[in-house]
Formats: structure tokens, sequence, C-alpha cells
């Protein structure tokens, strides 16, 4: 071995700074003594030494003992004499870690000093002299040792090779309520999933009104009663498919069929052929890491598509969507057949309306330009988006309306013109084959129309209909008049009014809204939903104030309320297109628009009768009283086109005025049919990031919450991933109104009035999407689900909601830390449903320890050795990553069979405990 010389200075208190040289002879060190001033530097110096000097550079006879004998291994050689001292005190060998330090210290310290080495305070050798004057410590940090604890040992990975045939599950959902005939769903397997007899369990559980038989995939898969599967009130009955149908299942899309018995007999609302919320569910083995429905692009955008269920009978559907991320466009699919016309809303927005009496498949594809029209699409982003589906003809069979609509007609001169030109038209009645004509006079239409409008409204019992129709005397100066008819759900009475309506005199839009603000505020209630429907072919020419105002509130009923502004030049001709003649008629119908909305919290629709797109004064006036009325605005010159404009505001406010979810219709009806095939088709910038290696995903079934304020909770370890969460919500005949998650706050996930002040305009979410960002970690979070009819009155929820949720796990369970040892267990756990698993982990471990995770008792630690034990703790970390509620139960089931590890090992590693304080103390 080599032999280290060292130098000490031991009187720095002279000005010569005179030094003192100290000269190894074969293994000791001496000091000539020069001060006794000096304590400060030895104590300095010494600590130096013993930091500096290693145990391989020593031929000290003492530290070749303690290698004979082993004390002090070939990997020690490199230790300082300070941190072998400290290794040996840190395992409790205090007899050791004394004759080291007074084998080296005493060789190389004068007489006549009292000097010790104390670790973390703790004495492991000293000399004492009982005279202190004056006393010094030098310190030193030493890393990885402490007291009792191992100095090296080993560190280990677990690599789950897979789950094999980890368990998981499939769903196919229903929305809140569909119906109401057949119903068909589906539901999708990996499109590498060939092994049927990897299906562990299929389950049914459905709130459905009325018997029905199953079908998958078109064969016939069991006859089911309704409440034989312990179903109540927002209860669902909940069947375990027999194993004999399992083969029906295939990889990638499978159709599920609810057939009811009798599609055309009786609607009810009591025992409707429906589904009010539920699901189909597939629990299956699967080895591999296939996440399905997404699509995701080189950029990492995804694309996603929502299917609408098939529906053979009476097209009725309250349902939702998810958007799981930043929406970048958005479009859709309706493949329907129906002699009924078919309305479809997105939140509250009407996007689609057939006209109906159609015997042919109608196909519409709703481009991203037409969606984008409608919505600000980046609002929907991250959202839970109520739909609804229906026949507005069938009103009447689905409760009884409450809408209060005011009908507006133009009856001035120019109504009496072709409908593209500024001629006299020709008058025709409404059973003309030649209605639909160009040269058709504009009022004869509009009539029929109108005539047709109010039939559709009142069909629906507990609607009504006012009319006002602005016109005006012969000449002026009373040239703005209104006619008026009052709220009544008289249809005939009102269509022979119609019948009678003729054209002549001014332009005073004013006075008709302003009538139809009076109609509303003294006939109407604000438990009602009111409409105001504004139809005109040109510029308004009235005011409704005196010549020079711009505002009023005069309705044209009496005297000279409504003024000509003939003296203005305001005579409403073409001329007047593109000036500023009629600016204060214009801003006086649109002041009267905002008006009724703001007051009365009526809707403005508009309708461009004629020619009107050609004339910029009349499009921007009729634009800007929808737009301050919160209603569409619609304009065309073509007859069919305006018979649909007709027939869609009045679908519009049937779908808004329905009030319940279920028919009450009786009688036979044709059956119409809304394909499977129909769809939302959702680009997006997801929350999550794109599949990665060394992730297996998992969907997870939740207990159900088991109680009425209807509340569940989650853990989520750090490990687990969480990239779905859906909350299962059965509501009955009400909707399914809030939807929050508490945990450091309490944050809404879903708010049903958001998208409409009254639930019964409104789809209703059975599955309510939890955005991922919302949950946080190592934390419990509660998620809560709330029923309604209106905004401000929540009620409980259903005690059988439950959370569905996936997660990724990774492949790398690193245990970290050191442990003294790494052979595993024999492990006994237990998972949600309360059955008791017994597994050895690692696979083929012979050993005798027993560890224990279950409700009562779960650790790391070997239950009879309790040794520290690195493979124990790795273990118990996966059992962690799948107890998703931390209540000591596992979420899914693991066996030998189908937990695959391999572990890696690495021993000597160097222990990360301490630091510990070393200190050396010199006195005198």
């Amino acid at each position: 071995m080599a032999v280290k010389g060292n130098y000490f200075t031991i009187d720095a208190m002279i000005a010569s700074a005179i030094i003192i040289s100290a000269v190894l002879v074969t293994t000791s060190f001496y000091i000539e003594e020069k001060s006794n001033t000096d304590v400060n530097y030895l104590s300095h110096d010494l600590i130096v030494v013993l930091s500096n000097l290693k145990i391989g550079e020593t031929s000290n006879s003492y530290v070749a003992e303690l290698i004979a004998k082993g004390n002090i291994t070939g990997s020690d050689l490199n230790n300082s004499i300070l941190v072998q001292i400290g290794r040996f005190w840190a395992l409790g060998q205090d007899e050791l870690a004394e004759n080291l330090s007074r084998e080296v210290i005493i060789s190389i310290m004068p007489s006549g000093y009292g000097y010790g080495v104390w670790m973390d305070q703790n004495q492991t050798y000293n000399i004492t002299n009982s005279e202190v004057a004056m006393l010094f410590s030098y310190k030193r940090m030493i890393s990885g040792i402490e007291r009792d604890k191992p100095i090296e040992g080993f560190t280990s990975t677990i690599f789950l090779n897979s789950i094999e045939n980890r368990l998981t599950s499939s769903f196919g959902y229903f929305g809140g309520f569909v119906g109401e005939g057949n119903i068909s769903q589906r539901l999708l397997l990996p499109d590498n999933f060939t092994n049927i007899s990897n299906i562990k369990e299929v389950n049914l559980d459905i709130d459905a009104g009325n018997d029905f038989q199953l079908f998958i995939n078109d064969v016939f898969a069991g006859n089911f009663t309704v409440g034989s599967g312990g179903g109540g009130i927002m209860i669902p009955d909940q069947w375990i498919l027999s194993s004999s149908y399992h083969s029906l299942f295939h990889n990638g899309t499978n159709n599920f069929t609810l057939s009811f018995q009798n599609l055309s007999s009786n609607y009810s609302s009591e025992n409707p052929d429906a589904v009010g919320g539920g699901f189909l569910q597939v629990e299956y083995f699967f080895n591999e890491s296939q996440e399905m429905g997404i699509d995701y692009d080189s950029d990492g955008n995804a694309t996603t598509r929502y299917y609408l269920p098939g529906i053979e009978g009476v097209i009725n559907l309250y349902d939702s969507f998810f958007v799981p991320g930043m929406l970048m466009n958005m479009s859709a699919y309706i493949h329907i057949r129906s002699n009924y016309s078919t309305f479809f809303n997105i939140g509250a927005t009407n996007v689609f309306m057939t006209p109906g009496n159609s015997t042919d498949d109608i196909k519409a594809y709703l481009n991203h330009t037409h969606m984008e029209s409608l919505f600000n699409i980046s609002d929907l982003s991250k959202k839970t988006i109520p739909i609804r589906l229906g026949h507005p003809e069938l009103a009447s069979g689905f409760g009884n309306g409450e809408a209060d609509v005011v009908l507006i007609t133009d009856l001035s001169g120019s109504m009496g013109w072709e409908l593209t030109a500024e001629v006299a038209g020709t008058q025709r009645d409404c059973n003309d084959s030649n209605l639909y004509d160009d040269d058709t006079e504009r009022l004869s239409l509009a009539k029929c129309l109108d005539k047709t409008f109010i039939s559709t409204i009142l069909n629906n019992s507990g609607n009504r209909v006012a009319l006002s129709g602005f016109y005006g005397d012969s000449g002026p100066p009373n040239k703005g008049r209104v006619y008026e008819e009052t709220l009544t759900d008289d249809a005939a009475y009102l269509q022979g009014k119609v019948n009678a309506y003729s054209a002549q005199g001014g332009t005073c839009i004013c006075c008709a809204i302003n009538d139809a603000y009076k109609i509303l505020f003294e006939e109407s209630n604000p438990s009602r939903k009111k409409f105001i429907i504004v139809m005109s072919d040109g510029i308004p020419t009235h005011t409704c104030q005196a010549s020079s105002g711009c505002e009023g509130t005069r309705t044209g009923l009496h005297g000279k309320e409504g003024l000509w502004l003939g003296s203005a030049g305001c005579y409403g001709g073409s001329d007047d297109c593109e000036t500023g003649d009629c600016d204060c008629a214009i801003t006086n119908a649109n002041w009267s628009s905002c008006r009724a909305y703001n007051d009365l919290n009526a809707t403005v629709y508009s309708i461009g009768f004629g020619p009107v797109d050609a004339c910029i004064a009349a499009n921007d006036t009729l634009r800007s009283i929808a737009d301050c009325g919160q209603g569409e605005y619609y304009a065309s010159d073509n007859a069919s086109m305006l018979a649909d404009i007709y027939q869609n505001i009045s679908s519009t406010i049937l779908a808004l005025s329905y009030e319940n979810q279920t028919t009450v219709t009786t009688g036979n009806l044709t059956t119409s049919f809304l394909y499977p095939d129909s769809y939302i088709e959702l680009n997006y910038t997801p929350i999550i990031e794109p599949p990665v290696y060394g992730k297996i995903p998992i969907t997870v079934q939740g207990n159900e919450f088991g109680n009425t304020y209807s509340n569940g909770t989650l853990y989520l370890p750090p490990s687990a991933e969480l990239i779905e969460m859906k909350a299962c919500s059965y509501s009955g005949d009400t909707w399914t109104s809030l939807v929050t998650i508490d945990n450091t706050a309490l944050t809404e996930a879903y708010n049903l009035s958001e998208y409409g002040s009254s639930f019964k305009y409104l789809g209703d979410a059975f599955v309510v999407d939890v955005p991922v960002d919302t949950f946080i970690y190592s934390m419990n979070n509660t998620v809560t689900t709330r029923t309604g009819t209106i905004p401000v009155n929540y009620s409980d929820g259903s005690p059988a909601n439950r959370l569905v949720y996936s997660v990724r796990i990774d492949r790398f369970i690193n245990p970290g830390g050191i442990f003294t040892s790494v052979e595993g267990c024999n492990w006994t756990f237990e998972i949600e449903d309360g059955s008791i698993r017994d597994i050895s982990i690692p696979p083929g471990y012979n050993g005798t320890s027993r560890c224990f995770y279950n409700s009562t008792t779960h650790t790391y630690l070997d239950s009879v050795n309790s040794t520290d034990d690195g493979l124990q703790y790795g273990a118990f970390q996966i059992f962690d990553l799948f107890d998703f509620d931390n209540d000591g139960l596992v979420s899914i089931d693991l066996t030998e069979n189908n937990l695959n590890t391999t572990s890696y090992h690495q021993s000597g590693v160097p222990s990360m405990w301490g630091p510990a304080i070393a200190e050396v103390r010199v006195w005198k």
C-alpha cells in the first residue's frame, strides 16, 4: 500500500507562521507540539486528515486486522477513515467504530489534549482531559448513512410484460331517454379481439319502460321482463346474460337491439317503449394495449364520432355527447326516414329539420361551415352537450305545450306583387297546384303559410297563437296601422281571419312588434315560452313616435300612433335600399325587438319574404330584429324554401314547448326510422396525450354510489393516468341537471342550465363526461350527480349511479429506495366484489413470507418476518395502482395467470439515508 505523508500547521499565532512537519514513519503519524494555544488548528487539521486519508492508503496494523477479518471489504478500501468510522456506527458496530477511532487518532495527536469523535451527537470515542479551558470542533457531512439503517442494499424495478388477459370492459350506452320503439346501439371490442372465451361476463343495466327482447348482432339473446332485475323508480334492472350468448359478440363494432313487441300500439308516459338510461357492458380479458374510438393525427389532434342510437317507431331522443378537448370543428350526418318532420337540436340550437311526408331515406351531412354558422365552436370545448331529436307533428302526444306565439304578417301594398318581381301577382288558393310558382301573389302564399303555421303550433294542446298584421289606411297621415287578434287556441277562428287579409298601405314593422309586446305582456305569464314571428317583404316606412323620433312604443292600433314618414322621403321603394332615408324607422323596429326580448324574454324570429336579400336596408333591418330578439333570420324568394322556413320555425317552437320526455299518444302511428349510422364527428386538440409505449389502458366500472344524494369518491394514485371519466346518472322523468367534482375546490363539470332556462326544452344526459384535468392525484375526488326539472330546484340522484373510468397504467414499477432484500412474498388480497385472491409475486416464489392487501390490512412489509424487501414493496405498489378509491380493495382481478412480472435487481447500491454529521472535538 502507498504511504501518505501529511503536514500540519500548529502555530498560526506566531507572525512568521512556523510550520511543523509531520513525517510518516511506516504506519504512524506524529505531530510535534509547539504551543498550547493551537487547539483550534489541531481540531481542524484532525478532521481534514480523517476525511482525506483513505483506508487503502494506510498500513496501520489495526486497519490490516479489520481487512483480514472481513470487517472491511474490498469495496470499503476507498472509504476515508471518517466514513468508515461512520459506517461502523450506522450498523451498530460501536466497538469497531471506537477502536478504529482510537488506533488512528492516538498515533497522531500530542499528549495533554482531550479529543473525540461524535456521529449525530453520539460519541464513538474520546480521550478526556479534565481541564477544559478551550474547546474547538469541526464537522463534516457523511452521506448515505443513518443509525440502524442499511449502508447499502438492493434496488429493483418490476416490469409488467403485460397484464396478460387483463380484465377490462367495453360499454354501449343509452341516453337519458331513448325511444320510442325498437332501439339499437353499438358496442366496440378491440379489432384483434378474437378469443370469445376471454369474455368473463356480459351485464345489461337499463331503466326500460316495457318488456323487451334482446338481439346481439341480429341474433336473439333473451327475453327480459321489467322489474325482474331489481329495478324501480330511477333504479335500473340489472341482468347478467347467459354465457351461451357470449359467442354472438365479435371484434370491432357489435350492434345490439332492444325489441319492444308492439310498435304502433299504445305510446304511454307510464310504460313507454323506451329506455331511460343504461348500458350493455362486456367484461373481458385482453392482453393488448389498444385504445378504441379515437384517431390521432401526426400533430397530436384527435377525431372521434358519437353515434346516435337507432330508433324504429317514434323518434324521441334525449341524449348528450362530450367534447374531450379544445374543439376545432364539428360536423354531423343524419340518416332518417319518417312521414313526420323531425328536428335535431344541439344544446338549445336547432341544427336540422326535415319537412316530413317522406317515404324515402333522408341523408343529410351538416358540415363544419354549417355548424360554425350556428355556434361559437370553441365554447363547446371540454363540455357534455345535450342533444334532442323529435317529431313536432306529434307534439300533442308529448304533454301540454306552453308556447304563446304572435304571428306578424306584412299586409303592406307591396305584398300584392309577384314573389320575385315588382308587378302585380296572381291570387291563388292554398290548394292551387301553381301556388309555389314565381308569379303567385306574395300575400296569397303568405296566407297559406300562416294557416299551416297556426295548425302546426296549435296541434300541441296548451299552445296559443295571436295575429298582428301591419297595413295602413289608403293614404296619409294615418298610413301605419295594425290588425290584431289576441291569443287563442282556436285554429279555425284564426285561419278564417287570415283568409280576410288584403294588401294596402305602408310598412310599420315597429307597430306590429309593439302590438305583439302588448299582447304578451297582458295575456301571457313568465312560466310560458313566448315567441314573435316578424315577416316582411321590404323596408319599414314608419316609426312609432312623432316623425322626428326614432324610438317609441306606439302600436298603430288607435288614432295617429303609427305615423308615415313620407315627408322625409322614406317610401320603402327600391330607391331606399341604399340610402339613409329610412334609418329612423329601421332603428325603431330594432329597438322594439330588443324591448320584447329584454322585458318579456320573447324570442323574435324574422323572415325576409321575397327579394329582400337584394335590398341592403331591408335585409339589415330583419337581421337586426332577429339578432336583438335572440332568434334566427331567414330570407328567400323561393316559395318552397319559404314553406320550409315556416315549417322549421314552427317545429323549433314545438320542440321548445315539449313538457315531458315521454309520449302519451294513443293509436296507430306510421313508423319512423333514425338509423344508427347517424353521427356527430368532432375534431379537437385532446386533453389527454396520444397513447405511448409502456402504458396499459384499463376501463373500470366503479361501484354504485349507494346513496340518494348520489355521490361517489375516486382516489387516484400518481402512477395511474386518468384518460376518461364518466358519471352515469339515472334521472327517471326528470333531467340530469348538475354534476360536480369536489377535491381542493368544488367544480361544476356539467350544468344543464347553461343551455336553457327550462330543462324541458333540452336533451337529457345519462352519461356526463367529467374532464380529466379537473381530477387531482393522490387525494379523494368526490363526484356528485343531481337531477331536476328547473335550474334552481335540484333533487337527489339515483343510488344506482356510478363512475366508469379508464386509466393508463405504467408497465415499469420502480419501488424506489434501497432495500435489504429482494425476495418477494405470498400475497393475499381482496377485490372490489369481496372475493379473496392468493398470488405469489414474483411468480414461482416459494418462500414463507406472507403479505396482505385488503380493506383492513395493506402494507408491503411481510407480516411474519417484517423484512425490508424491495419486491414486496413493488408488489404493494401494483395493488395500490388498482385501488382507485383507496379502500384497500383492488378494482381488477389479478391472478398469476393474468399478471406477468419481470424484476430487475441491483445489489451494493449505496444508501440514500442521511447525511449524518461527523464531528471532531479537541480541547485543553
